[in-house]
């Protein structure tokens, strides 16, 4: 079927009833550059889908063999529509805002097998060879294991490389970054990180922030705690903030 500038191949397709008797409709979809736009929030239901609008997701994917299946609600109960998830994709110069915007991401994405429904529901999976560009910073072999729900959206086993050092989670078993989605315009989102930088290049971090002739060069070496930093309506709202850093090779 034609979606847009985008041809999308539907193979597998069935009908059938799962082991709790529920009916299932099932199918594979595959699509090359698919458009990403508010369209896509349509695949989600309730707070989940008002969350991937908030997102303001655009540019393209590559759909592989994405499992999409409804499981109906049976006659004469309260259940509801669940809609399941697993798949494979690939992002194409894709924009999200996640607190700032992210832009040109570029990489691979692994969907675990996730279910939605009107009152919400969890994605769950991973992000590899990855690329993108942060507050005007190239970032490029990143990977992360990474969890969305309609409140908020966390990062595991985070390692990005920028300016020739690493970014990474200092504990690969906890969160690395977790930001909370802004639920009003008085409650702006918040952002919690436990980092480690590790050889990143002063001169050209301070380059990419504007600083062109700054007389600095060395490497960073250091800590991030960021313990939710709200956003600049929330004047009565503390944040905590613990970093440690030490530039070598400085001149």
């Amino acid at each position: 079927a034609q979606l847009g500038s985008a041809l999308v191949q539907c193979s597998a397709g069935r009908v059938g009833s799962t082991a709790s008797g529920r009916t299932e409709v099932a199918m594979q979809l595959s699509a090359e550059r698919f458009p990403l736009d508010d369209n896509f929030a349509r695949l989600f239901l309730g707070p989940m889908r008002q969350a991937v609008l908030d997102r303001q997701l655009r540019g393209l994917l590559n759909v592989h063999n994405l499992a999409l299946g409804f499981l109906l609600p049976t006659p004469g109960t309260e259940e509801q529509i669940d809609v399941t998830l697993q798949g494979n994709f690939e992002a194409i110069d894709v924009e999200a805002l996640l607190g700032t915007r992210l832009q040109s991401i570029q990489g691979f994405i692994e969907l675990d097998p996730s279910r939605v429904n009107k009152d919400g529901g969890v994605l769950r999976g991973r992000f590899t060879r990855g690329a993108l560009r942060l507050l005007g910073h190239a970032c490029d072999e990143a990977q992360a294991e990474f969890e969305a729900d309609p409140t908020q959206f966390t990062l595991r086993s985070l390692d990005i490389r920028v300016h020739g050092g690493k970014v990474a989670g200092r504990d690969p078993n906890a969160k690395a970054l977790s930001y909370r989605f802004a639920r009003s315009e008085n409650e702006p989102g918040v952002l919690s990180t436990d980092l480690q930088v590790r050889g990143v290049a002063l001169n050209e971090f301070l380059r990419d922030c504007g600083l062109v002739d700054a007389p600095y060069s060395g490497t960073l070496e250091g800590t991030i705690r960021l313990n939710e930093l709200r956003g600049a309506r929330s004047e009565d709202h503390t944040s905590e903030l613990q970093s440690q850093f030490r530039i070598s090779y400085a001149v």
